[in-house]
């Protein structure tokens, strides 16, 4: 009864101390998680300030100029502003994601989270994307277009137009079904976007663990 009572309590030491290893080793991978995620939330705060002051420049911009202005330029302009103004939105959202994001809770909610912030922080990029033809068209106008049609429909309008397929080719491309494709994982692979990756391996990790 004496050996049974020494292993019993021997075992019961044992299983606090696994338990109290499994608990340090979440908590490292908890913040391993948080610090990866850390500088995403300086890059989006950077990004929302910036895009604010941008887009009120050009709101500026496109009301003081629009009586002389021709409709290339506010085309322009207004593509711009409606491109940025979208992807500060999309930016306050993946702030929300971030902030709401806690390690803490049921791991495959906070996965659900990350998830959520890949894709639609691939679609901000495809709809900044779609303005590029704007780039190119703020500096056209009817006067170019009369006085010089050759290089304004042969030149200039067949960079807008190849710009707007490019744009609108990334805008569909961006997107997790190309997840197999050479090119994508590259992409995937580089700046926030590994950041994320790292966060979401660790979180796979702690779920071996439970």
């Amino acid at each position: 009864m004496d050996l049974i009572s020494l292993w019993k309590s021997q075992d019961a030491k044992l299983d606090k101390i696994i338990e109290l290893n499994q608990a340090l080793i979440k908590q490292n991978i908890n913040n391993q998680v948080k610090s990866s995620l850390a500088s995403l939330k300086s890059v989006r705060k950077l990004g929302i300030v910036i895009g604010v002051l941008w887009s009120l420049a050009l709101a500026i911009l496109l009301l003081w100029s629009w009586s002389y202005s021709n409709w290339f330029f506010k085309s322009s302009l207004i593509i711009q502003i409606a491109s940025y103004v979208i992807a500060i939105s999309m930016y306050i959202y993946h702030l929300t994601l971030i902030y709401e994001f806690d390690n803490s809770e049921v791991i495959t909610l906070a996965q659900a989270k990350l998830s959520k912030l890949v894709n639609s922080n691939l679609k901000t990029i495809g709809i900044l994307w779609l303005a590029l033809p704007a780039y190119s068209m703020w500096f056209m106008s009817d006067t170019w277009m009369n006085a010089h049609p050759a290089s304004f429909w042969f030149i200039q309008t067949p960079l807008v137009i190849v710009q707007a397929a490019i744009g609108i080719w990334l805008y569909k491309n961006f997107d997790m079904k190309n997840v197999e494709k050479k090119w994508f994982k590259w992409f995937m692979s580089k700046g926030e976007f590994a950041k994320i990756a790292n966060a979401q391996d660790l979180l796979n990790q702690l779920k071996a663990i439970e």
